[in-house]
C-alpha cells in the first residue's frame, strides 16, 4: 500500500479533538466522509476516519471518528494526513499529484536545466518547491500555476529572475 500525503496537521481546535489540517493542494476533493485515512508522527501512526470536515481558509477544521478529545488531537499536532493511493480520486487527462513529480528534472521557461524537483518545504501556510542541483538546493514559492508543463520525466517551472 502506497500512501500519499494530504496535508498536515496545523494544531489542534476545540475540546471534541478536531483538527486544523493545512492540505498541500486546497482544491484537493479528497476528502471524502466515512474514508480511512492515516496519520504520521515521528515513526507512529495512527488510521483514522473522516466524520466531518469544513473547509475554513487557509485550513480545514475536520474530525476523525477515533479522534474525540483535545488531550488525544494535541498529540497528533504537526502530523503528516496520508491515503491510500487507491483511494484517490481518478486524475483526468493532464492531470497530476504533486509528489509524482519529485525526483523529475526542472527546467525553466527558457530550456534551461536548473536540477531535479526534490520535494515540498513549509508549515503549511507557505509552501515551497525544493529543487536540488550541484551547487545546493534552493526554494520556489508553491504556485500552482508555476508549474508550466510536465514532459515525461522534465517539470517546466516559471522561476522568476532572483530566486535561484
Amino acid at each position: 500500500m502506497a500512501l500519499i500525503p494530504l496535508g498536515k496537521i496545523y494544531r489542534e481546535h476545540g475540546l471534541k479533538g478536531e483538527l486544523k489540517i493545512l492540505l498541500y493542494n486546497p482544491q484537493s476533493e479528497n476528502l471524502v466522509k466515512g474514508k480511512k485515512y492515516q496519520l504520521e508522527l515521528e515513526g507512529n501512526t495512527k488510521e483514522v476516519t473522516l466524520k466531518t470536515f469544513k473547509m475554513m481558509s487557509p485550513h480545514v477544521l475536520v474530525q476523525f471518528v477515533e479522534i474525540n478529545s483535545m488531550t488525544e488531537s494535541e498529540k497528533w499536532r504537526q502530523a503528516k494526513l496520508l491515503v491510500d493511493e487507491k483511494l484517490l480520486k481518478p486524475l483526468k487527462s493532464g492531470e497530476y499529484y504533486l509528489q509524482d513529480l519529485f525526483g523529475k528534472k526542472v527546467k525553466d521557461e527558457n530550456g534551461l536545466d536548473r536540477g531535479v524537483l526534490k520535494g515540498l518545504e513549509g508549515d503549511g501556510k507557505n509552501m515551497f518547491l525544493s529543487v536540488q542541483k550541484e551547487t545546493g538546493d534552493f526554494l520556489i514559492p508553491y504556485v500552482a500555476d508555476w508549474i508550466r508543463k510536465v514532459e515525461g520525466d522534465i517539470v517546466i517551472l516559471h522561476i522568476p529572475e532572483g530566486l535561484e
